[in-house]
Order: structure tokens, then sequence, then C-alpha cells
């Protein structure tokens, strides 16, 4: 059955045979990744959870239109979690990572080729509501931080030597502004100093 899925895979380059997985993490403790079943659309934990997990799609103030455009969980306790999007659909925050070029290292020969793909990195937390009425906001910048970085891709062995791949991504990255709660608010102020293992970056003052 490997061989032949993987006969496939070369035939029918198009089809995605591995779904995308899902990682969530909550401060009530729910940890862990789901998938979506093909059969219908329903995400489905790798663990069994009483948990509940609603996707939002196509929502027209998700910032840069992604498919998805965020997620409502709700955990054992009855607390409830927006990620990407808030509960009025009003405010949106999803980091997201764009491929700038990749290069290929054959037998010490390097090319680059460029690139555009962008796709989705983090939905970020946008509010938790608990059983008794109580509700905390996060809030993000209008624009996200830019950061650069490099991925190594995977090793092939071709007829005539090994294949490296690596990418230059662009990471563009929301990072909470302020906390709002009933009581008050926390806000978070970024140094003036760059960090020095991520082009574009800085820490917290």
């Amino acid at each position: 059955k490997r061989v032949k899925m993987a006969q496939s895979e070369e035939t029918h380059q198009k089809y995605d045979y591995y779904p995308d997985k899902f990682i969530i993490s909550t401060s009530s403790g729910v940890n862990g990744n789901f998938i979506y079943d093909y059969t219908d659309g329903k995400p489905v934990l790798q663990k069994f959870a009483d948990v509940e997990i609603e996707t939002f799609y196509n929502e027209p103030n998700a910032n840069d239109n992604f498919y998805i455009s965020g997620f409502k969980v709700i955990d054992p306790s009855g607390v409830i979690y927006f990620f990407g999007l808030s509960e009025d659909k009003t405010r949106s925050a999803i980091s997201y990572d764009r491929v700038v070029k990749t290069g290929t290292y054959t037998n010490g020969s390097l090319r680059y080729t460029s690139n555009s793909e962008t796709y989705p990195s983090a939905w970020q937390l946008m509010e938790v509501k608990t059983p008794n009425g109580r509700r905390i906001e996060y809030h993000y910048p209008n624009v996200p931080e830019i950061s650069t970085f490099y991925r190594r891709g995977s090793d092939k062995a071709m007829h005539g030597g090994v294949v490296s791949t690596f990418s230059k991504i662009n990471s563009y990255q929301y990072h909470v502004r302020e906390i709002k709660f009933g009581q008050g608010s926390v806000e978070f102020v970024p140094s003036t100093i760059e960090r020095e293992d991520l082009e574009g970056a800085y820490n917290l003052s």
C-alpha cells in the first residue's frame, strides 16, 4: 500500500494526500492536535477529549482573506475561546508566512527561484468567555510585525547526486498589544532594540 501511495503521489501531484495538522493550546489545559475529516469537513481531535471546535470560513473582516477565518473552542468546563476572529467578527489577527524565494543546491550548483506562496501560521487568541459571563479580550496592532528567516527542506537522492532545498521566508506575526478584562487592562510595549536571533523582530521593553 505504501508503494502504491508513493506511485500515486508521483502520478497525481496536484492532490494533497496528507491532511493539514492544527495545534491547539488553551490556558485550561486543552492541548493537542486536530485534523479535518475529509468525508464531512469536521475537525477531529487526535485524542479523545470533551472539546467542541467550530470553524469560521471566509469571513469578510478576517485579515488577508484566508479560507479559514478562525475557530471557536469550548473546553470541558464551558470556557469559550475565539481564535483568529473575535466573537462579533469585527477584529481579526491571523499570522502568516510568505515564501520569498526557494534555493536548490545540487552537486555544487546553487539555483534560486522566486516564490509567492502565502499560508497562515497561527490564528491568534482573540477572546475568552467564562460560563459566568466574564470576558477577556486580546487586542493586536493593525499591522503585523515582519521578520525574516530561512527554512531548510528535505534532502533527496537523485540521479547524479543529492538535491538540497531551502526557502527564504518573511513571517508576518501579530503580537498581542493589550489585554482587556473586567478590572482593567495590560499593555505590552515593544523594545526599540532589534533581536539578534531574528531579523526584524523585537523584544518587549
